[in-house]
């Protein structure tokens, strides 16, 4: 699953940017970016985590690609399925397993070599391969727009801040 977040900064910039050089701006730009692009991973982490009743510490496999587009930012944040082992206590049924509420025909409780304890199928009738079960995030799209409304003003009280910080800075 990827969402995509598209902030449009130029109005942010107006008047700092009279003020400050092009390579101030630019400086600014990129790590007002950076920090907000963090924000709105940790804010989509908590959002999903609380829809999708699961604990926080499954939305670490966040990817996120930053780029400056003529028009503003663009923001990706890319998440795979949560592994049915982080999604919560793993119980073992007589015809699959459970991870919290959610259930797995045929899933079985395994830990692998690694220590890493999760739910397993196997893909036919033989005894490999087994696949790794999984959790969709079916809120993912809801929390992003949530998420996705607000940050547009984070992203412009960053970049007034890190403007700030050059014209300070004086470089």
């Amino acid at each position: 699953m990827s969402i995509t977040i598209h902030i449009d900064d130029r109005e942010a910039v107006g008047l700092l940017e009279q003020l400050a050089s092009g390579r101030q701006v630019e400086s600014a730009r990129r790590r007002a970016t950076r920090k907000a692009a963090d924000w709105v991973k940790g804010r989509l982490a908590s959002l999903m985590a609380q829809q999708a009743d699961i604990p926080r510490r499954a939305f670490a496999n966040f990817r996120i690609k930053r780029r400056q587009l003529p028009d503003g930012n663009m923001v990706w944040f890319g998440t795979l399925p949560v592994a049915a082992g982080y999604v919560g206590r793993l119980k073992q049924g007589d015809l699959g397993a459970f991870a919290r509420e959610y259930y797995f025909e045929h899933g079985f409780i395994a830990t692998m070599k690694s220590g890493h304890t999760s739910i397993f199928a196997r893909q036919g009738r033989l005894r490999l391969p087994v696949l790794q079960q999984t959790v969709d995030l079916v809120t993912a799209d809801q929390a992003a727009r949530q998420v996705a409304d607000q940050a547009g003003p984070e992203l412009r009280k960053k970049l007034q801040q890190e403007l700030a910080f050059e014209l300070r800075r004086g470089s």
